[in-house]
């Protein structure tokens, strides 16, 4: 059901932007003749393989923990674009940014019991799932470079959302029950995905990966917070070996948003 849910969420949204650029631009957009393998791949990347190791791992952890374990994408995005796209330069501060961030999974991993929550399938599900998101970050980068993000973007999340779309249904069939709040909810995800993550794509067409990805950061922040509130996992949000890899994490943040900050001074 979560792999319809997400197939339904970036499908919609696809169309969504497609169909408002295309307003825009008074025709129907799409990629060039040229780009259409950059727009699967990443579709595929992005949308289609992250979210179903997402999912998968969230099934099988808890909010608290694949909250922190996805502040690895960011570093994850970091060190792709330096080590294998080589669009950057890794400097003394980005290195112990992503030493601490890393230094703060591991705690809540090694922790004990207690922490893990979920199992040891579900934080390597979302570990993958922080690898495909990091790759996607320089994927994004490089093939905006070809193409207008907005237009990349809608046709990455329908294909990616057809993907899991299909994949759901070979696993699961097709859902049978739908009801006025499910429809609400899903409308509401839909516009998030549409313009947050159109948002996050344009950003790296026109900033480094580093630098936008110090935002993403921030999502481990959130995440403990909102699944304390609403997943009542308080008990794990006010856990000490939580809050010391929250502190490690956040001293990541800290020291590569310094370095950025300087960088441009």
């Amino acid at each position: 059901m979560q792999l319809f849910v997400a197939g339904m969420r970036f499908a919609l949204a696809g169309v969504i932007v497609i169909l408002i650029r295309s307003l825009a631009c008074k025709r129907l957009v799409h990629p060039a003749p040229g780009n259409w393998g950059r727009a699967v791949k990443l579709g595929l990347v992005q949308t289609g393989f992250h979210y179903m190791f997402y999912y998968i791992g969230l099934a099988n952890t808890t909010g608290v923990h694949s909250a922190i374990i996805t502040a690895s994408s960011n570093f994850f995005g970091i060190l792709i674009a330096v080590l294998i796209y080589r669009s950057e330069k890794m400097t003394g501060r980005k290195a112990l940014g992503c030493l601490l961030g890393f230094g703060g999974i591991l705690v809540t991993n090694l922790a004990g019991s207690s922490i893990a929550g979920g199992s040891l399938f579900g934080d390597l599900m979302v570990i993958c799932a922080s690898l495909c998101s990091g790759l996607s970050m320089s994927m994004t980068r490089k093939y905006a470079a070809h193409e207008d993000a907005v237009v990349l973007s809608g046709y990455s999340f329908l294909i990616g959302g057809i993907g899991l779309l299909l994949t759901s249904f070979l696993l699961d069939g097709v859902p049978r029950q739908v009801n006025l709040p499910a429809i609400l909810i899903m409308g509401y995800m839909v516009l998030i995905c549409a313009v947050a993550y159109t948002i996050w794509n344009v950003l790296l067409k026109h900033n480094s990966v580093g630098k936008v990805a110090v935002f993403g950061f921030l999502t481990p922040v959130f995440g403990v917070i909102l699944s304390a509130i609403f997943l009542g996992e308080a008990g794990q949000a006010l856990n000490i070996f939580t809050l010391i890899a929250l502190l490690l994490v956040c001293c990541g943040i800290l020291i590569v948003n310094v370095h950025k900050h300087t960088a441009r001074q």
